[in-house]
């Protein structure tokens, strides 16, 4: 059986311990970390460009690219905003009731989400965004 890379140096009589691979792995990370910051900036913006006619593919693109790279740094409001984007895309996708609305608030959410960082102040926000899913993942009306 064989391991990943870091477990066989890990494994190695004079190989890296696990607290000093963690940290060289969290520094890597946090090499990146502007460029990141930059990027979803870039996705929040491409979306909010492409207005309320946004095509799904594209937004769910976008909104899994902001969603990886937020969990990746530690914004989890930004993430959790994200990737409730991404469910509500998909449900309606699925159940083929595209409601622009609902989604344009959820990617004009991401916009403030991103401006006020993780603050406290943003729980109302997530919970209505939650409640603009689970609407999304109701039985359609149609």
């Amino acid at each position: 059986m064989t391991g990943s890379r870091l477990t066989r140096f890990i494994d190695l009589p004079d190989g890296m311990d696990m607290q000093t691979a963690l940290a060289n792995a969290r520094a890597n990370a946090e090499a990146y970390r502007e460029s990141a910051l930059s990027q979803i900036d870039t996705d929040i913006a491409a979306l909010l460009a492409a207005g309320e006619m946004v095509a799904p593919e594209t937004a769910s693109r976008l909104a899994e690219s902001i969603g990886s790279m937020a969990g990746m740094f530690g914004l989890s409001a930004l993430e959790q905003s994200a990737r409730r984007l991404c469910d509500m895309i998909r449900a309606l996708t699925e159940r083929s009731t595209w409601d622009r609305t609902s989604v344009w608030v959820n990617i004009q959410a991401l916009k403030i989400i991103r401006q006020h960082g993780d603050s406290e102040n943003l729980g109302e926000i997530l919970a209505g965004l939650q409640r603009l899913a689970k609407r999304a993942e109701g039985p359609s009306t149609a």
